[in-house]
C-alpha cells in the first residue's frame, strides 16, 4: 500500500510538471493564448485549463506544519504569477503530507478567504527560532507592494489536498 501511494504520488508530481511547463511555455511562446489549430478535444482542454494543482510529495510520515516551506512557496508562487493564474477557478495544492487536528491548515477548504488570510496573516505575525526559509516565502507576498485583493482572490481559489488527516 506504501508502494502504490509513493507510485502514485511520484506520478501525479511528474503530470503537475508537466502541466504547469506546458502552461508556462504556452505563455510564454504563444502570449498564453491556445490556437484554434492546437484544439484536439475541447472539452478537455477546458476541464484542464480551469484547476491548477502543485503537487508536493514526502517520503515517510511527514505533517503539514505552520512554516511548511511547500505551503508558502506555492502560494508565493501564485501571489507573484497572478497574472498567469487569475483566470484559473480552483488552485490546488496536493500534498502526501498529512493534516494534523492541531494544524492551521485544518478545515482549510472551509475557510471563507477572509479567514483564510486571517489565519496566514496570524502566523507570520509570530516569530519562531528556525524560520528562514518560511520567512523568505512570506515576504515575497507581504512587502511593500502587497495587494490585499490579489491575495484574497487567490485565498478564495486555494484549497488543500492531503492524503490523510491526522
Amino acid at each position: 500500500e506504501d508502494f502504490k501511494e509513493k507510485v502514485n504520488a511520484h506520478l501525479a508530481n511528474s503530470m503537475g510538471n508537466l502541466l504547469n511547463r506546458t502552461l508556462s511555455m504556452l505563455v510564454k511562446y504563444f502570449d498564453g493564448e491556445i490556437k484554434e489549430e492546437f484544439i484536439v478535444n475541447s472539452t478537455l482542454l477546458d476541464d484542464s485549463l480551469q484547476t491548477i494543482k502543485e503537487v508536493k510529495h514526502h517520503f515517510g510520515k511527514t505533517f503539514l506544519g505552520d512554516r511548511d516551506i511547500d505551503f508558502w512557496k506555492t502560494l508565493a508562487n501564485w501571489y507573484e504569477d497572478y497574472e498567469r493564474i487569475k483566470n484559473f477557478h480552483s488552485l490546488i495544492l496536493y500534498s502526501t503530507s498529512g493534516i494534523r487536528i492541531t494544524s492551521p491548515f485544518c478545515g482549510w477548504n472551509e475557510l471563507t478567504a477572509e479567514n483564510k488570510l486571517a489565519k496566514i496573516e496570524k502566523i507570520g505575525s509570530i516569530t519562531k527560532e528556525r524560520e528562514k526559509g518560511f520567512r523568505e516565502q512570506y515576504t515575497r507576498i507581504f512587502n511593500e507592494g502587497y495587494n490585499k485583493d490579489r491575495l484574497l482572490e487567490i485565498l478564495a481559489k486555494f484549497t488543500i489536498a492531503s492524503s490523510r488527516t491526522n
